[in-house]
């Protein structure tokens, strides 16, 4: 239930892509498919109590989309860059090879500049690229580059 109700509430906010909230037999289905899959994760964060989760699917070979929410209750607490970076530290240790792409709204800018204070770039793609058909015509895509060894001057 509180994975549903949390994605419910950032979904009627208008944080997330999806503008319809989700019926429960949906969800349910949806949960069990990512419980089951070998290329797919839900991490729970919870400090005394459940305070969100980072959800990881596979879009295709190594590419993998990640996103996170957090109660309202624990937002601007340091909590979700620190969750975020454990999730994918964890993740990467069994996947090594592999990329994430976070998508987000164009106006939704705290979730940007969340992405870009933990370690994301923004790029483009065009429709040549295989990453162009989970954009939306709203969105902003991001890379995690932490993974690779960048040297800035």
């Amino acid at each position: 239930m509180f994975i549903y109700d949390l994605y419910n509430s950032n979904v009627k906010k208008k944080n997330f892509n999806q503008n319809k909230t989700v019926t429960f037999k949906s969800h349910q289905k949806w949960i069990k498919n990512i419980l089951k899959s070998k290329k797919s994760i839900i991490y729970i964060g919870i400090f005394d109590t459940k305070f969100g989760y980072v959800r990881i699917e596979n879009l295709f070979d190594n590419i993998f989309n990640i996103s996170i929410a957090v109660t309202d209750k624990h937002i601007g607490m340091g909590y979700s860059g620190k969750f975020l970076n454990l999730s994918i530290n964890k993740f990467l240790k069994k996947r090594k090879n592999s990329f994430l792409f976070s998508f987000v709204k164009k106006n939704n800018f705290r979730s940007k500049n969340f992405f870009l204070s933990n370690s994301f770039f923004e790029i483009k793609v065009n429709d040549k690229n295989k990453l162009y058909q989970f954009l939306k015509k709203d969105n902003n895509i991001f890379v995690y580059f932490k993974q690779l060894s960048l040297k800035r001057n």
